[in-house]
């Protein structure tokens, strides 16, 4: 995919969303309006990856609610502990783009579940990826 405004080379069509500012801000909106929608609450914004990092940043300036980033499981020995952030959160929602295995989620909500965190909603931003569910081990989707 090419994004001809910013003259932007995307191979993984789910980056469209996020890399460049028009589509990035469209992608915050919807996930505003999901959460007010669906009377979300929660401390604050759990996620893992680039474009994880991407959106939750994004939303998290636009909703003043504070981050927890969770490394992959292939990453994290490089870096000490994997979680890092708001720690002493007692609820957060995961933003994930989507769910294909299920391997992300399901190490985000490990690595919560381990410091007593509890997940009330996992929030994907690309309707296009994975397959359609309502939840993942209980805790409800949006997208």
């Amino acid at each position: 995919m090419y994004l001809a405004e910013y003259k932007m080379r995307i191979e993984s069509l789910y980056l469209s969303e996020v890399l460049a500012p028009q589509p990035l801000r469209k992608t915050i909106n919807r996930i505003k309006r999901l959460i007010q929608k669906n009377n979300l609450e929660f401390d604050a914004i759990a996620f893992s990856g680039m474009s994880g990092s991407l959106v939750a940043s994004a939303l998290s300036l636009e909703i003043d609610k504070p981050l927890i980033l969770v490394r992959s499981k292939l990453i994290e020995n490089c870096h000490g502990d994997p979680v890092e952030g708001f720690t002493e959160a007692g609820s957060v929602i995961i933003v994930d783009d989507f769910i294909e295995t299920g391997e992300t989620i399901e190490n985000i909500l490990t690595e919560l579940s381990v410091r007593n965190i509890f997940c009330n909603g996992i929030v994907l931003y690309d309707s296009k990826g994975g397959a359609p569910m309502s939840d993942f081990n209980s805790v409800p989707i949006f997208f």
